[in-house]
């Protein structure tokens, strides 16, 4: 078996290769925190010890004491493959309503507290409104290029 060099063009190949083991990697540990080391040992079995050695080598999870973890940057790259293009519901929608009302709504009751809390909640309040924000330009982008697709 030759060592593959990991260099992005591997990592990327790599990837596009076996996606779906790492889209079940993303699966576990998003629904477990952490990929348990049952689950592991079942898809290197599943795939291959090669496997094993190729996720370690592109540094794709890391033990956890007996368990796994995918790395928060491969982590992070599933999460926008898999969502990024998801259309925004209105469940969604109201849970931002919802979260950014609260918080709102704490800082206007208690203005005059503590400035750490305060500023805590300004973050939160911040965070929240960045979140959506987000979500909406990811969703437009999708829309518009739909759009042009059916023109």
């Amino acid at each position: 078996m030759t060592m593959l060099k990991a260099e992005p063009r591997t990592i990327l190949s790599f990837l596009h290769t076996h996606f779906d083991v790492i889209k079940d990697l993303f699966s576990y540990q998003t629904s477990d925190g952490m990929i348990t080391k049952e689950v592991y040992d079942m898809l290197i079995q599943k795939h291959g010890h090669t496997m094993n050695i190729r996720l370690r080598e592109f540094r794709v999870v890391r033990s956890m004491g007996s368990d796994y973890e995918m790395r928060d940057v491969y982590y992070k790259l599933m999460e926008f493959l898999l969502f990024e293009f998801k259309p925004l519901l209105p469940e969604t929608i109201e849970k931002y309503k919802t979260s950014v009302n609260d918080l709102y709504l704490k800082i206007r009751k208690q203005e005059h507290q503590e400035r750490d809390i305060l500023q805590e909640r300004i973050k939160n309040l911040s965070h929240q409104v960045r979140e959506f924000v987000d979500l909406v330009e990811r969703n437009t982008f999708r829309l518009l290029a739909e759009t042009r697709e059916l023109k």
